[in-house]
C-alpha cells in the first residue's frame, strides 16, 4: 500500500516478492493540472520508494517532482524477515 504521494494519483499498485508496480497520473501540486494518460513505475525489493522524474506542467510550467513510497504488504515483509 502507498504511503506517501507527492505529485501523482496512485491508480492502481501490484505488490509482489521482488517488485512492486504502482500505476499513476501525473498531478501537479500548483495548478492540480492531471495527466490524460496513465504512467508507471517499478521498484526492486527491498527499496521502499519508485525512482520517478521531475516533470514539467505543460499548464503552468512548473517543474513537479514525483515521489511515490511504499509501504511492504505484510505476506512480502514476513518473507523478507526470514532470509
Amino acid at each position: 500500500m502507498t504511503v506517501a504521494v507527492e505529485g501523482a494519483t496512485v491508480i492502481r499498485e501490484h505488490q509482489g516478492f521482488y517488485y512492486n508496480v504502482v500505476v499513476y497520473k501525473k498531478r501537479c501540486g500548483s495548478c492540480r493540472y492531471s495527466a490524460p494518460k496513465n504512467s508507471f513505475a517499478v521498484a526492486a525489493l527491498p527499496c521502499d520508494t519508485y525512482d520517478i522524474k521531475v516533470f514539467a506542467c505543460p499548464s503552468c510550467d512548473d517543474r513537479q517532482a514525483v515521489r511515490i513510497q511504499l509501504g511492504i504488504g505484510e505476506e512480502v515483509a514476513a518473507f523478507m524477515s526470514t532470509e
